[in-house]
């Protein structure tokens, strides 16, 4: 079983971070090392950390530079060539390194490997938005970009890790972009080597978590959106099934962030969207502009709905 390095970013979570590092001190499988890069926190996040005397913690404290300086920090300095990523609000389940040493011993070349998560809301309710695959479904995923789109519940930064080496030949996540930049980063992986998935729930993804991103940064554009909509230098060395799935992705997710940005009253953020997906689609950008303006009660009955689904 292969050795796994841990990275947390950390910017100011002193009331979550002591729980995202006991979810990892708790996990079944035992070689890993955990690196948490303190990105500035301005808090007490740092003392949160410091009353673990485990040896296999590293904390490495940086300059405020945002999330993605921070996991980028973290893998350069990881030992193994197999990286898991959680964020500071987390946690994993106790079988969760177990699992994905799993994955990585069985497709050692992949680019990618996750879990399922469950979500905590804002009340504290913990919910599974329903999957499309069986429970425990095990194995490379080759039509990945789609099976992410019907199900988002298959990768996220919290239940995934990393080829390291993969990592470092797609540049890591972008630096300087506070929106996006997970996705932008998946979505780049996957098309470097496969993406391996254990469909069992095995992290759980904590939405009132404090110094939320939405919260600090109110109407900036998603990275991953502006790059894939409006840069074709990704296209490079890949098929045009790759192109065309990649595509299909970016249009659908750049729906949600419409509705998303409606709801959170950015509709001008929500407009600047359906601009960019004019080029690539008029019908879905009409279709967006609608969804732009539609009032707040239809936005959250969508919202429930798609929780629920």
């Amino acid at each position: 079983m292969p050795a796994l390095s841990i990275v947390i970013p950390l910017f100011n979570k002193v009331n979550s971070v002591a729980r995202a590092i006991e979810s990892v001190l708790q996990q079944k499988f035992t070689d890993f090392e955990l690196i948490v890069v303190n990105d500035g926190s301005t808090d007490n996040s740092t003392k949160a950390v410091a009353q673990f005397s485990d040896p296999r913690i590293k904390l490495i404290d940086q300059p405020n530079q945002g999330v993605a300086v921070a996991r980028n920090r973290g893998v350069s300095e990881a030992k193994n060539a197999y990286v898991a990523f959680l964020d500071a609000d987390d946690c994993y389940h106790p079988e969760f390194l177990q699992r994905i040493a799993e994955l990585v011993s069985m497709y050692p070349d992949a680019a990618l490997y996750s879990c399922r998560f469950n979500i905590a809301d804002e009340t504290g309710r913990i919910f599974t938005p329903k999957g499309i695959f069986a429970d425990g479904t095990v194995g490379e995923l080759p039509a990945f970009l789609s099976d992410f789109k019907r199900d988002r519940t298959i990768i996220h930064p919290s239940c995934m890790a990393v080829n390291k080496s993969r990592f470092l030949a797609c540049g890591g996540f972008p630096e300087g972009k506070k929106v996006g930049e997970d996705l932008q980063l998946i979505l780049r992986m996957s098309l470097l080597g496969a993406v391996v998935h254990d469909h069992s729930v095995l992290a759980t993804i904590h939405r009132d978590a404090e110094n939320r991103t939405h919260h600090r940064l109110k109407a900036e554009p998603a990275c991953h959106l502006q790059y894939f909509l409006t840069d074709d230098n990704w296209q490079q060395n890949i098929s045009e099934q790759q192109i065309a799935a990649v595509h299909d992705f970016v249009r659908h997710n750049t729906l949600l962030h419409i509705a998303g940005a409606a709801l959170l009253g950015q509709r001008s953020l929500a407009r600047y969207y359906c601009a960019m997906l004019w080029q690539q689609s008029p019908r879905q950008s009409i279709a967006g502009y609608c969804i732009s303006i539609a009032p707040k009660a239809i936005l959250h009955w969508l919202k429930r709905r798609r929780n629920s689904a």
